[in-house]
């Protein structure tokens, strides 16, 4: 009988060195791209992504804390994971306040903009709420 994979995360092949691609791409202006190192050195975990109820996949993480000893992959992958649920908790927060676009350039209309969208929001539910009660009545 075949031995059952082990879920705990682990290193893919140590260390890997990547290039910065010949290639110019349209997502980086030439000062970003200037400024980027020509090589960057990066270590490879690999780990199960499970979500109850739909095949286990896996996922590669590519991080430059390069110590195992003093970054275990067990857990950079568990931080990963709790990252990732935050970084949704945020689109859900965005997307139910209808701030899934926001249009300002500067951060001080960013704060502007921030502290407005959600009073707007509520006072069109409130309207919505208010022109069904009319409608009932």
């Amino acid at each position: 009988m075949p031995e059952a994979k082990s879920q705990e995360p682990y290193e893919i092949s140590g260390l890997v060195t990547w290039k910065k691609p010949e290639r110019k791409r349209k997502t980086a202006t030439r000062r970003i791209r200037d400024s980027l190192p020509e090589e960057i050195t990066v270590r490879l975990i690999r780990y199960p992504g499970c979500t109850p109820g739909f095949r286990t996949k896996h996922i590669i993480l590519a991080t430059t804390l390069l110590d195992p000893v003093a970054y275990p992959a067990a857990e950079l992958a568990q931080l990963y994971l709790r990252r990732w649920s935050v970084e949704l908790w945020f689109r859900h927060i965005k997307s139910t306040l209808q701030m899934d676009l926001l249009s300002c350039l500067s951060p001080a209309m960013l704060a502007r903009e921030v502290m407005t969208k959600p009073r707007d929001a509520w006072k069109a539910a409130i309207r919505r709420s208010a022109h069904r009660k009319n409608q009932d009545a």
